[in-house]
């Protein structure tokens, strides 16, 4: 009556097992972590960039003497539209954000009619860290309106 004890697989042979399914594993881990890390910058710029077009269009609001039409270039902007665009990059130097992301920044005096709106927009490249995530352009615009409110002498 002799029975046979079943085997027992030893630790040693268990380190080889975690070691190749951890091999496997760790690239798709890594690949959804920095995912997660570039997300979360694009989210985070896109935040940001709102909240420097939001103060812009403001300030922008109490601007005096502000010129009637858009304006997208700096070299024919008028005096009250760089104004605004000096106030822009001093919020994006504040916050943190490399002007020469910003593909283009269009200020804009517009009449309704009713009565006059301070628009500006801005545009900018996402730098990802890795070329493959770079489809967060996406969120790379962003646009403010609000009347113009300036009550001072002409």
């Amino acid at each position: 009556m002799n029975a046979e004890t079943p085997k027992v697989e030893s630790p040693e042979n268990e380190r080889g097992n975690a070691m190749i399914e951890m091999a496997i594993c760790l690239p798709f881990i890594l690949i959804i972590l920095m995912a997660s890390v570039d997300l979360g910058r694009a989210l985070n710029e896109y935040l940001t960039i709102t909240r420097v077009v939001y103060e812009a269009t403001r300030f922008g609001a109490s601007v005096s003497q502000l010129e009637a039409g858009a304006f997208e270039s700096n070299s024919t902007a008028p005096a009250g539209h760089q104004a605004i665009r000096n106030r822009v990059a001093l919020l994006l130097d504040r916050y943190g954000i490399p002007q020469e992301q910003v593909t283009r920044l269009r200020t804009e005096l517009v009449n309704t009619g009713t009565q006059l709106e301070v628009k500006v927009e801005i545009d900018w490249a996402f730098d990802a860290i890795f070329a493959q995530f770079d489809f967060m352009d996406a969120l790379g615009s962003a646009e403010a309106t609000g009347p113009y409110l300036y009550l001072g002498s002409a």
